[in-house]
């Protein structure tokens, strides 16, 4: 594979090995293939990875720069002692698990209880 050309968010001395990887990564958050964020160049039906025709590629190239600046300047000033550095990292996966657009969120039955707060039963409920 050539070397990579047009390189506006990613670094741009990024390995190809490297690069693969990442696109893969990608395609697997977003259940996508290739062909969604860039342009298929219509003599060889192939896709133009270089080119900016496909609108998608903008978007991806934004909400790429968004969790690089919310990892880079909000999670890594979480001083959680028992977060592995994965649980405080956000990637495409955290919101799209998957989907190319990322499923509205849907509070479940509990909506406002968090997990670890349960909260006290009624004096009148406890158990005697």
């Amino acid at each position: 594979m050539p070397k990579p050309t047009n390189l506006q968010v990613l670094p741009r001395n990024i390995a190809v090995p490297d690069l693969l990887a990442l696109m893969r990564s990608y395609t697997g958050a977003l259940g996508v293939e290739c062909e969604f964020c860039h342009a298929s160049d219509p003599t060889t039906h192939k896709p133009n990875y270089a080119s900016d025709a496909n609108p998608d590629k903008a978007i991806a190239r934004t909400m790429i720069a968004m969790t690089n600046e919310i990892n880079a300047k909000y999670l890594s000033q979480v001083k959680d002692p028992d977060a592995t550095p994965a649980e405080k990292t956000v990637t495409c996966g955290t919101c799209h698990r998957g989907n190319s657009m990322p499923a509205p969120f849907a509070p479940g039955a509990m909506a406002g209880q968090h997990h670890d707060h349960a909260p006290e039963p009624a004096a009148d409920q406890k158990p005697q």
